[in-house]
Order: structure tokens, then sequence, then C-alpha cells
């Protein structure tokens, strides 16, 4: 798949950022994460998403209907007076990014690892290919985002590491959107998708 083809898959989503430098870096993390990203379903068993998730490029329409939530989200009156047009555009480029290493980077088990936020965090946060478009400090609000979307399940028996819990109103609408996303009983339709 080349970088147009996937950056094509969100173009619907990635529009929704209204800033340049915070749209252009996320089309370029799109470009960069793994292959496996688009193609792989959002959950192996079944258990925590949609039908729609579950096959064959499952990961990218979760991530695109974690996307057009928060983006309906950061658009209510009730929010969209408490965050700036950048805190708005972060929402939205964690949304995209927030499962990008959802099987780390090789994916080698072929299910999810529990560390997945913090390892997307630190490729937003740290990643030289994405120097020089937008600063350090957006990096770290979207990073976060990302690195907290789990919300309150930040243990696991099949791991050690205790993921971080959202504490900025940033980082409560990425793990608000993935949440509602991520209900079994819910279906999202995307727009062409029926």
């Amino acid at each position: 798949m080349t970088n147009d083809e996937k950056i094509a898959l969100f173009e619907k989503e990635i529009e929704y950022i209204e800033i340049e430098d915070i749209k252009e870096f996320c089309e370029k993390a799109i470009t960069i994460v793994p292959d496996y990203f688009f193609e792989v379903p959002a959950s192996s068993s079944g258990k925590f998403h949609s039908s729609l998730e579950c096959g064959f490029g499952g990961l990218v329409y979760h991530t695109r209907s974690v996307a057009k939530i928060a983006n309906y989200l950061v658009n209510l009156q009730q929010y969209k007076s408490k965050l700036n047009e950048v805190e708005k555009d972060c929402v939205i480029c964690a949304a995209l990014l927030h499962d990008c290493l959802k099987h780390d980077w090789e994916n080698k088990t072929g299910f999810s690892v529990h560390q997945h936020p913090m390892l997307a965090a630190e490729f937003i946060k740290t990643d030289k290919r994405l120097n020089n478009i937008i600063n350090d400090e957006i990096r770290a609000i979207i990073g976060d985002a990302v690195a907290s979307h789990s919300g309150e399940w930040t243990t696991s028996q099949r791991s050690k590491i205790i993921l971080p819990s959202p504490h900025t109103l940033v980082q409560e609408l990425v793990h608000l959107s993935d949440y509602i996303a991520s209900r079994g009983d819910i279906h999202i339709l995307l727009e062409g998708e029926a």
C-alpha cells in the first residue's frame, strides 16, 4: 500500500483537523505506522468491538469511528467552549493514532499488546521522522492523550505495565471516543459504508 493510499483511507477524518501543521503531522505518522495496521481486526476475540471492526481492515474502521465520535464531541458546545483550536485538533489527531501500534512494531503474536498506548505515545513524541512538523508541546499533548486512551483499564494480567489514566479534557475526550467506538453493541456507520 502506498503512502497516498494509506492517507486516503482516513481522508474524511483527517479533514476534521483544521490546523495544517497538525494535519501534516497526522498524515506523516499514518504513513510510518506498520503495514499490519491497515489489515488487522480491531479485536481478535470480538469481545470489545462491533462486528464491523472484527474482520480484515477492522482496525482502520475502528480508528475512523473513534475519530468521527471525537469530532462530534469536540464540536458540542459544552466542550467547544473549553477547548482551543489546537486542543480540538489534538483530540482528532490522537483519535486517529491511538491504536497505531496496537500489536507493537512487528505484530509478532497477532494480538494487541497491553502497552500499545505507551508505544504509540513514544512514537508520537520522539520519532525523528516526525520532527519539524509541530512543536514538542503539541506532540506531547497528542502523545499523552494516546498513552491514556485506555481510561480506567490500566492493568492487564499479561503485563506488569500500568498505563496512565486520562487527566486532561483532551485525554478524557480521546478515551471517551475510543470507549464508545469499542462497544460491541454499537455499530458506527461511516460515510460510504452500509
